[in-house]
């Protein structure tokens, strides 16, 4: 896991009762250039940001905080269950672009074991990571 604290450029002009803190979570195959301009414009808001994030991570970071929760691609599907559950802490959920919310199996796609998945992770590396993205980019 990794994440990056984006502090605010500024005092938020936001009303009192808005959340402060905006999460972004992108998916598996982007990195946090993915939000470059979206956190630019937060940050320049007032907004503290955080990405790849748990309820644990926030909770230490801004603790009683709620948040906007942004997710794109996989990240999305991870924004829905951490809003799933987490409501509390969630105050707005944003989806741009998620997957995983479908419904795989009702499509004939096969399943296939978390063990599975795991294994075929393990031959991940930073170079085989980085040449996919730039691929299909």
């Amino acid at each position: 896991m990794a994440f990056m604290d984006i502090p605010p450029a500024k005092k938020a002009t936001l009303n009192k009762d808005a959340p402060k803190t905006a999460v972004l979570l992108h998916g598996r195959n982007f990195c946090a250039t993915t939000w470059q301009e979206t956190a630019s414009n937060l940050s320049a808001a007032g907004y503290r940001q955080l990405a790849l994030n748990t309820h644990n991570l926030l909770t230490a970071l801004a603790p009683n905080t709620t948040a906007t929760v942004i997710g794109r691609s996989l990240g999305g599907m991870l924004a829905a269950r951490y809003a799933l559950m987490y409501p509390s802490p969630t105050a707005v959920l944003v989806l741009t672009n998620p997957i995983g919310l479908e419904d795989w199996k009702a499509l004939g796609v096969p399943y296939q074991a978390i063990e599975a998945t795991f294994e075929s992770e393990r031959t991940s590396t930073y170079a085989s990571v980085r040449e996919y993205q730039q691929a299909t980019s």
